[in-house]
């Protein structure tokens, strides 16, 4: 037996982001089939949306420039609120990684977009008006 990985197995371990269920098509789609998501209705395929729509529609909803989305406003009282709803949806909806978001969005380490996401999600638990607002964001662009 010969040392090392089959083709298959290197090109799954050389992607960033893995599926649940690794095997054949035939295998993945069965696994699906007997799955709870299956029962629910939720499709195995997911469309990514590009970074140019989502910027535009979380502007056009903000009533600000795509712009004024990528540059970050700083000091007390400041809120970028749209700008955190941008990376998010990047992140959700994009399937953006956190670097790259923090090439668009212009922010030097991965943290910092953790960060502004993860204030984001302590604001949209507590504001169900902005918790609405960004459901409906979400929606529009899957629809």
């Amino acid at each position: 037996m010969e040392a090392g990985n089959d083709e298959d197995t290197q090109k799954f371990y050389a992607r960033n982001r893995w599926p649940a269920v690794r095997g054949s098509d035939r295998f993945t789609q069965k696994a699906h089939r007997f799955s709870n998501a299956a029962k629910a209705g939720v499709s195995r395929e997911r469309r990514e949306v590009d970074v140019c729509v989502i910027l535009r529609s979380v502007a056009k909803q903000f009533n600000c420039s795509q712009q004024e989305l990528l540059v970050a406003k700083r000091g007390q009282g400041v809120d970028n609120v749209a700008r955190s709803i941008a990376m998010k949806m990047c992140q959700e909806q994009g399937g953006m990684q956190l670097a790259e978001i923090g090439l668009v969005f212009s922010i030097a380490s991965v943290s910092g977009v953790t960060k502004a996401i993860s204030r984001l999600n302590q604001k949209l638990a507590l504001d169900k008006a902005l918790s609405g607002r960004y459901s409906k964001l979400c929606q529009d662009l899957i629809c």
